[in-house]
């Protein structure tokens, strides 16, 4: 049976050859995903030329180009541009223009010299295995080439390059890439050089896609989300539990519209006592229409006078997709510079059929978060579930008493309800907002020496690492 098996695969891939691309690393006529550590890039030719040699244009994402410096005009992380030559050499270009040569059509243990700066430094490639291998459901011939580094006299030096591996497939291109664009080392400060495996191909379409904001929120009757959203700033804020039942849904060409049966709870807090209780019971209309900004590649570049983009990656085993923590604005026409922002930044991240936007950013006296706690999607559940009534919730849960206030003595007593189990943090503040005092809360009563500080008004706050809990004024006399 196993040589049956073995057969099949031999001629299946005998036919496929005859249409192949006959191990061309990139093709003009898919797209191409990769990952690593979770993190998805990937690949598009925008713009194909034609000479006595091809050479193929991949889009554009926002490259460092000097330092402080960045371009949405330079290059992709791949490069400028591949140059595909009858030979069978593919030629990539990093940053400084130089070329890395890899040659499509070298055989088992063939060695060449891939990159090159004179007198300095030589990156040789070796082809060192070529044989079948399955990937994304897929058989296909596999060259895997690795590189090595060496000085002018083919002395072996230490370089990130070295035993750095990439894989092309006889009929799909790159099975495993490097980032070209800073090939042979990482000179930006984003990072390293790594290992990119492929993840997806749309044609034929296979793995990982990109996600579209229909994906995003793609809902059928039946389907429930909780949502759970924490926002506090200083002294004041909200808690606020939802529960989302999806009761109806029409699809039109540019949008979707959901009715939605909607339970919610919301608690808002002035210097940690209660103001309000809310409790909503109704039903809401939803109309998701097509964002064309949020369906580009990950890492395409977005925006005019701001640049920015999208991440696409893994989250909880979901794919998802993440606005980028990283912004620029317009210096001159050939540099854009990081906009650097203090204080609480939000992130939004939107989930495959799960929604969004959900995020979490906690920084001094500021919380923001939305978070899923639950969700029920036909028969697969997540998390635990909300059971949302008009009777407020709110009197003991995560309550941390803190007393005598105003401290005579300058002893002050913290004592958590039993609902919290997880370690505390109390911080102390002046007025003008510094901490002058962080102690761990090691047990449900706690006692906190405040006699070194001058007699007046500070601030506290107690948090769990994650979620500030409670925050409020105490009185040294």
């Amino acid at each position: 049976m196993k040589a049956l098996k073995f057969t099949l695969i031999i001629i299946l891939l005998s036919v496929v050859n005859l249409y192949g691309q006959d191990y061309q690393s990139i093709n003009s006529g898919k797209i191409t995903y990769f990952e690593t550590s979770g993190f998805i890039r990937s690949i598009r030719i925008d713009l194909t030329e034609f000479d006595t040699d091809s050479v193929l244009y991949p889009f554009k994402i926002m490259q460092e180009v000097d330092w402080e410096c960045y371009s949405p005009d330079k290059a992709s992380w791949i490069g400028e541009k591949i140059v595909i030559k009858d030979n069978g050499d593919n030629i990539f270009f990093n940053r400084n223009d130089q070329e890395i040569i890899i040659k499509t059509k070298a055989e088992l243990n063939e060695k060449w010299i891939a990159f090159e700066i004179p007198d300095v430094l030589i990156v040789e490639a070796e082809i060192i295995e070529h044989e079948i291998q399955t990937f994304l459901g897929l058989d296909d011939y596999v060259k895997t080439i690795e590189f090595k580094a060496y000085d002018k006299d083919m002395a072996p030096v230490n370089n990130e390059i070295n035993n750095k591996r990439i894989g092309i497939s006889e009929n799909y291109g790159f099975t495993k890439i490097l980032d070209f664009y800073n090939f042979p080392e990482f000179e930006s400060s984003n990072g390293y050089i790594q290992e990119h495996n492929l993840v997806g191909l749309s044609n034929p379409e296979v793995g990982i896609q990109n996600l579209t904001k229909f994906e995003v929120f793609d809902h059928e009757v039946g389907d429930e989300l909780h949502v759970y959203i924490h926002d506090y700033y200083d002294v004041y804020g909200y808690y606020e539990k939802s529960m989302y039942k999806y009761i109806e849904r029409t699809d039109y060409q540019d949008s979707i519209v959901y009715s939605c049966k909607r339970t919610q709870t919301r608690l808002s807090e002035s210097y940690g006592e209660m103001t309000s209780f809310v409790f909503i019971d109704d039903t809401i209309k939803t109309v998701i229409t097509r964002d064309i900004d949020f369906d580009r590649l990950p890492e395409e570049v977005i925006g005019e006078e701001e640049r920015s983009s999208y991440h696409l990656g893994i989250y909880q085993n979901v794919l998802s997709k993440r606005e980028s923590s990283n912004s620029f604005l317009k210096r001159d026409d050939d540099c854009w510079e990081l906009l650097l922002v203090d204080g609480c930044l939000i992130y939004n991240r939107y989930m495959k059929g799960l929604g969004g936007p959900y995020y979490y950013c906690n920084d001094w006296m500021m919380t923001y978060e939305r978070s899923l706690v639950y969700y029920k999607k036909g028969d697969e559940t997540w998390g635990t579930p909300y059971n949302l009534t008009g009777i407020s919730e709110i009197e003991n849960e995560n309550k941390v008493n803190v007393f005598p206030n105003p401290s005579k003595d300058g002893i002050i007593y913290v004592v958590a309800s039993q609902n919290i189990n997880s370690e505390l943090t109390i911080d102390v503040f002046d007025i003008q907002g510094k901490k002058i005092k962080s102690e761990q809360l090691d047990s449900n009563y706690n006692v906190i020496d405040l006699s070194g500080l001058r007699k007046g008004m500070y601030l506290y706050r107690i948090s769990d690492g994650r979620n500030v809990l409670q925050t409020d004024k105490i009185v040294v006399e």
